[in-house]
């Protein structure tokens, strides 16, 4: 049986600002969208057919989406892990229903 592997969900925009920064990701969209979306961060070189965008508008589309972020924060050896993506928040009762603005959860 695979070990399960931590992730973490959360509508935090100061969790997810210091996962971007701690791994040097711009906040990001593709060229020519007259709206931010989707959403995307950039790591390292800027990527061609991608723009930076503020965190303000950033956090705008995040909202406006209803969307989650859902990451690791690092991988088995320790090392800070890249993997996201932004679910829809009604997909995720149990962060809804909590208190809580991040939750941990495991997958197998």
């Amino acid at each position: 049986m695979a070990d399960a592997v931590s992730v973490y969900i959360t509508i935090d925009h100061a969790v997810i600002e210091n996962w971007a920064e701690r791994r040097n990701a711009r906040p990001s969209t593709f060229l020519g969208n007259e709206r931010p979306w989707p959403l995307l961060f950039d790591f390292g070189p800027p990527d061609a057919g991608v723009r930076e965008i503020g965190w303000d508008q950033f956090f705008v589309e995040f909202e406006r989406e209803n969307v989650a972020f859902v990451y690791r924060d690092t991988d088995a050896n320790g090392e800070l892990d890249d993997f996201y993506e932004f679910i829809s928040r009604a997909t995720v009762p149990a962060l809804m229903l909590s208190s809580k603005s991040t939750i941990r959860m495991y997958v197998f």
